[in-house]
């Protein structure tokens, strides 16, 4: 049981990581110009401004109306935005440009709050191996290493994400 278990654990985390892959390289593509709005926008917040302006409901991504003055309480951002990001390990958040150049280097960024608490030195070498309940090693098959999973024991920083409706789930 507990290997099926791992098996499937493994295989979501990769195809996770495919996800995330593939979506770090489309998506500078899409990134906004954070400081270019229409006359549209505009008028919305002339709207606003006017105290005429009840909701503003948007399906774009782009975060463009709040760019141009659109206030939170005011604004609906039906399908997400590229308005924040957040750390899928420790819920840390960071407005959502501080990731675009990772984004348009075609690179998964890291939460830097995890790469921080990382280089911390933990206290009772912490970032040892674990033992099992027992307080035992498992056994290990014939001409396998302590290295060959490395990986899968050492600590890692959590991936940022952004507000898209897809990686809610994530």
């Amino acid at each position: 049981m507990m290997i099926q278990r791992t098996v499937i654990m493994t295989y979501l985390f990769r195809s996770l990581l495919t996800l995330l892959r593939t979506f770090y390289s489309l998506a500078g593509d899409i990134l906004p110009d954070l400081h270019k709005w229409t006359p549209t926008h505009q008028f919305i917040k002339l709207l606003q401004d006017q105290h005429r302006l009840l909701r503003n409901y948007t399906q774009n991504i782009d975060n463009v109306e709040a760019n141009a003055g659109i206030r939170p309480e005011k604004l609906v951002q039906c399908h997400g935005s590229w308005a924040t990001a957040t750390c899928r390990k420790c819920k840390y958040q960071v407005p959502g440009e501080n990731i675009f150049d990772d984004i348009r280097a075609q690179k998964i960024s890291e939460c830097p709050k995890c790469i921080d608490d990382l280089r911390l030195p933990k206290p009772n070498g912490s970032l040892k191996r674990k033992r099992s309940a027992n307080g035992t090693r498992g056994k290990r098959k014939p001409g396998s290493s302590d290295d060959d999973d490395v990986d899968d024991d050492m600590p890692q920083p959590g991936v940022m994400k952004v507000a898209f409706p897809l990686f809610l789930l994530l």
